[in-house]
């Protein structure tokens, strides 16, 4: 009978340190479960950063492209003040020569009177 609880509290000692063992596993398990946790919550974090950056960026760059609209406007407004101009100097010259005829037939007419 002794043989017998030896073998009884052997086999009890067995599935206690088996017991232990898979505590001790499941701990282990309970840790890496928290360090894959942490580093998820890094990497949402990061996400975030990342997502505030490319919208700040954008609208970096919404403001850029308005900015050149507005820089391609004013050129072509003064293209167009440059044509202008230039049509109006040839107006001018134009009428400049007029008058200068209209005076030189004046002159003509007061010479030979």
């Amino acid at each position: 009978m002794d043989k017998i609880l030896q073998q009884l509290l052997e086999g009890q000692n067995k599935i206690v340190n088996g017991q232990a063992e898979i505590v001790n596993c499941l701990e282990k398990i309970e840790d890496n479960v928290h360090n894959i946790e942490a580093k998820i919550n890094n990497i949402e974090a990061k996400v975030n950063t990342i997502e505030g950056n490319i919208h700040n960026i954008e609208a970096t760059v919404n403001k850029i492209e308005e900015g050149q609209q507005k820089d391609v406007v004013a050129m072509l407004e003064r293209t167009a003040t440059k044509n202008d101009m230039a049509t109006l100097s040839a107006s001018i010259a134009v009428l400049n020569e007029r008058t200068f005829q209209q005076e030189t037939k004046l002159r003509l007419i007061e010479t030979s009177k």
